[in-house]
């Protein structure tokens, strides 16, 4: 694998072969599983909520997003302790009694990898790594056209104060950065 390349172990697998049904009669699939040696960690919020609900069930484990080793052991332990196969992979019927939720459609799934790509996980403000300046969220409300602007203030219509609060010191700098007229003095 070239230095720099990025491998993804989501699976979306096709259905097997014959009656087998998942949580509703629907199909099972294969949701995610650790990766090889050599193969980067799934990460993102699919599995930060797949992590909150191994600990809500009482398994011993620190949601840190990361599919890896910690998470499919305290994965086995649940499968075990619900007389399951202990594997290092979830499917979508484990996914539904484990956490409650309908399984991640495809459309979750590849939310996720594109989280995992963009190393976001869509939960944070990111660096100028698209020439916006600031890019933050699902969405990409970016610095560069606005939409961080026109965010924080229906923020701050909503909550008065709470952006000055959780920006603090860096609240004057914030908002006078949001009211240049010119993107580049924005995004320099």
């Amino acid at each position: 694998m070239p230095d720099g390349a990025n491998q993804f172990s989501v699976r979306v697998s096709d259905p097997p072969a014959g009656p087998v049904g998942g949580v509703g009669g629907g199909p099972l699939r294969l949701l995610m599983r650790l990766a090889p040696t050599g193969f980067g960690h799934v990460h993102g919020p699919l599995v930060m909520a797949l992590q909150l609900a191994l600990a809500k069930a009482g398994q011993a484990i620190d949601p840190d997003g990361d599919f890896g080793k910690l998470t499919t052991t305290a994965l086995e332990r649940w499968q075990a302790a619900n007389g399951l196969p202990q594997t290092d992979s979830i499917d979508t019927d484990q996914w539904q009694r484990l956490t409650g939720l309908r399984s991640p459609s495809i459309f979750d799934l590849c939310l996720n990898l594109t989280s995992d790509f963009e190393g976001t996980s869509f939960d944070r403000v990111v660096g100028n790594f698209d020439g916006a300046g600031l890019t933050f969220g699902l969405i990409g409300f970016t610095l560069a056209n606005g939409e961080l602007k026109r965010l924080l203030t229906a923020i701050e219509a909503l909550k008065p104060g709470i952006v000055a609060d959780a920006f603090g010191a860096l609240y004057t700098e914030l908002m006078s950065t949001l009211d240049l007229p010119k993107v580049s003095d924005r995004v320099s």
